[in-house]
């Protein structure tokens, strides 16, 4: 699957390329050639422009699996909203098919390609098999096999078979980089990383005849043999959490890399660890060559001279990646460069100028002989997946929401509401006080008009029926709120309820889904951010919820994990309704149940899909498809205004798309002026000095969609 991603452009300051001084870059003649003899033009400009960026700025980077093109690049993109400017892969060495397929290599040259003429800096490492064995091969059978010390010593010994098929191997790889270097691509080469660890076959060997030796046998043949001299070498460590993986054993000496890399995960950026490699370092650049969760601004201040970070594939959003939240506030920040920011753009022009290519995707456009500068494109992107395929929503026209709204008065209960979000916690207020028995229901009510009538004549209800008014009441005032069934990772000791139903609601004021849950009238903050279901997930099970914050009822009472149980009512027939210690366990498995038509239709479970991880193995639930990444592909944006811009002439071609359920009509405003209807495309007239355009989407409702803003000056 893949998803179709608008390209954003988010606020950053312009520097144009006359103004490349601007950016810290140093003259040419300063920085240090390139370890290669006769390295290229391109790998000359690349080494500069990192050299210039040190403590001043960052890159920002993914990692791609070999067999699965640019997939992982597209959904950091999504998550952040900017591309990362750096691009990695693998070479891979599994089977057909597999993600780490070695078949996949012609493709991943032409991807590179691709990804270069877009402007990427490419970074390549190669998960490489051990020299006993032919491709294609197991990671755990041979990635992470063994030599003995013998085979170790022939393999550093010309001549002998196993230094021979160790030739063969590598020989093919240097083929693939002659490819790159015939396009006048420079690449940063990683080979034999995390060489302090003893996890892969080549790792471990401490010591002049241990993995350095085997590192400069590569350079060396690579250098006189193969004559590549578009190659940055990056020499990449792990962190040096054992006497036996100190930096120091590992050092091939500064003739033989151009960068020193480390990597880090679970956030595990030391201090010491970083300026040990700065000392080793002696002035060349350094990098964050795979991270999980990438560092926070906070690291970056104390650790200024990374150079980039990349984070590994399947991680952002993810077990293992960190908050998105952080992920998003760390790439949007100025010190981070990213594919389409216009710094991005002047930094890397010494680069395509030396590869023989033009500026890609400028930060000005020509209009009638005239140049515009984009100063600001600040758009939600617009989805289309196997996933958002799936949802059906209410219909205006459906009598029953009318009739729920006004019989409720649900105009009057949600207009104290300062904003779009209080209303909607108003609302969830409202929901959770109609209820006036908790119990299991003894009369199937069906849908919220069904419901209300069946708590006036005296009905007890449970989570599903509290959820259902939630999810109706809202959209007869023109908001979605989807439902989520949730289920338990491991049944509890001593019983108890394993399963819950709750809901997610779509904030434009927050421009994200947002759970709420009325049976317990709270939603979950996290630094003033209010959570999806995915994002709480993750904080409790791998973060240990610490951070949380459960916000109660209308007055936005707050509690912390330490407070807990929270004490709600207390029902005849059923004794106390709490929000327990464990309650956010049940969040183990979430099923995203795509409809909000419940008084038409109830809930369709059988089109549910579901988000599970390993802590959910042993458990049995329900057999449904489980999106690959389930940060992102649940997590669609709705009532977007989706902006792609075009010169057309001496004016600029806006183009607009949008999943609003229930669509009306978009609307723009011109320079702070009224709004006023527009169409999905239309040609927008740029006057000298500052240009602004907002433009947003209005469902039937009349509800408004979150702003996007363009800002462009000539």
């Amino acid at each position: 699957m893949k998803n179709r991603i608008t390209p954003l452009l988010y606020s950053i300051a312009i520097t144009s390329l006359l103004q490349f001084s601007v950016l810290g870059a140093e003259p040419a003649e300063s920085a240090p050639a390139p370890v290669t003899a006769d390295a290229s033009p391109e790998a000359k400009a690349l080494l500069q422009v990192l050299h210039g960026i040190s403590g001043k700025y960052t890159l920002t980077g993914q990692h791609n699996y070999p067999n699965t093109k640019d997939t992982y690049t597209l959904r950091t993109a999504q998550i952040c909203g900017k591309v990362p400017s750096v691009f990695g892969q693998d070479f891979g060495f599994a089977a057909p098919g597999n993600q780490d397929a070695a078949a996949a290599r012609p493709d991943i040259i032409a991807e590179i390609k691709r990804q270069h003429a877009k402007g990427s800096i490419i970074t390549l490492c190669w998960h490489a098999v051990r020299p006993t064995d032919d491709e294609p091969v197991t990671f755990r059978g041979s990635v992470q096999g063994k030599l003995t010390d013998q085979q170790w010593n022939d393999l550093l010994t010309p001549g002998t078979e196993l230094h021979q098929r160790w030739c063969a191997q590598v020989d093919v790889i240097a083929g693939y980089l002659k490819e790159l270097q015939a396009a006048h691509i420079p690449v940063l080469w990683r080979p034999y990383h995390e060489m302090n660890g003893d996890w892969f076959w080549w790792g471990g060997r401490p010591g002049a005849n241990g993995t350095i030796a085997l590192y400069r046998q590569l350079f060396d043949r690579f250098q006189n043999d193969h004559k590549l001299n578009n190659l940055l070498w990056v020499w990449s460590v792990d962190r040096p959490t054992t006497p036996q993986r100190q930096f120091a054993h590992y050092f091939p000496g500064t003739n033989y890399f151009d960068v020193a890399a480390l990597d880090v995960y679970r956030s595990d950026f030391k201090q010491d660890y970083y300026e040990g490699l700065l000392e080793l370092a002696a002035g060349k650049p350094l990098a964050l060559a795979e991270v999980g969760p990438a560092p926070t601004l906070a690291v970056l201040e104390e650790q200024p001279r990374w150079a980039w970070w990349m984070t590994w594939a399947r991680m952002v959003g993810g077990r293992w990646g960190g908050d998105t939240n952080v992920l998003r506030a760390l790439v949007n920040a100025p010190r981070s460069l990213s594919l389409e920011d216009p710094a991005y753009r002047a930094v890397i022009a010494p680069i395509r100028t030396a590869s023989g290519l033009s500026e890609a995707r400028p930060a000005t456009i020509q209009l009638g002989g005239r140049t515009a500068t984009i100063r600001k494109l600040d758009a939600l992107p617009y989805v289309e997946s196997q996933y958002t395929k799936l949802f059906r929503f209410d219909t205006f026209a459906n009598p029953e929401l009318k009739e729920l709204r006004e019989r409720y008065k649900l105009d009057a209960v949600v207009a104290p509401g300062r904003d779009e979000f209080e209303r909607q916690i108003l609302l969830l207020d409202w929901v959770h006080h109609q209820f006036k028995k908790f119990g299991r229901p003894s009369t199937e009510a069906l849908g919220a008009l069904e419901i209300l009538k069946g708590i006036e004549d005296g009905q007890p209800f449970f989570c599903v029926q509290y959820a259902h008014l939630y999810a109706s009441a809202a959209a007869s005032l023109g908001w979605v709120d989807r439902e989520l069934a949730l289920r338990r990772h491991q049944d509890p000791p001593g019983g108890g309820s394993t399963e819950h139903l709750t809901t997610e609601i779509w904030s434009n004021q927050h421009r994200k889904w947002v759970m709420m849950d009325p049976t317990a009238n709270m939603h979950i903050e996290k630094d003033g951010i209010p959570l999806s279901g995915f994002e709480i997930r993750q904080e409790w099970f791998y973060r240990e919820g610490t951070n949380l914050v459960f916000v109660v009822g209308k007055d936005r009472k707050q509690y912390r994990n330490a407070d807990l149980p929270i004490f709600l009512a207390r029902f005849a027939g059923f004794g106390d309704l709490t929000v327990p210690a464990d309650e956010l366990c049940k969040y183990g498995f979430i099923g995203y149940i795509p409809n909000t038509d419940l008084m038409d239709a109830g809930p369709d479970y059988g089109k549910m899909f579901i988000v599970k991880d390993k802590l959910c193995e042993g458990t049995r639930w329900h057999t449904r498809m489980h999106p690959a990444n389930p940060a992102v592909d649940p997590y669609f944006p709705i009532n977007q205004a989706a902006v792609s811009l075009s010169p057309e002439q001496d004016k600029v071609r806006v183009t607009l798309q949008t999943m609003t359920p229930n669509f009306k009509s978009y609307e723009a405003r011109i320079d702070g002026g009224a709004w006023a209807l527009t169409e999905s495309g239309f040609l927008w007239s740029i006057h000298e000095g500052s240009n602004r355009l907002e433009l947003r989407t209005v469902n039937r409702f009349g509800v408004e969609g979150p702003a996007s803003t363009v800002e462009v000056e000539q």
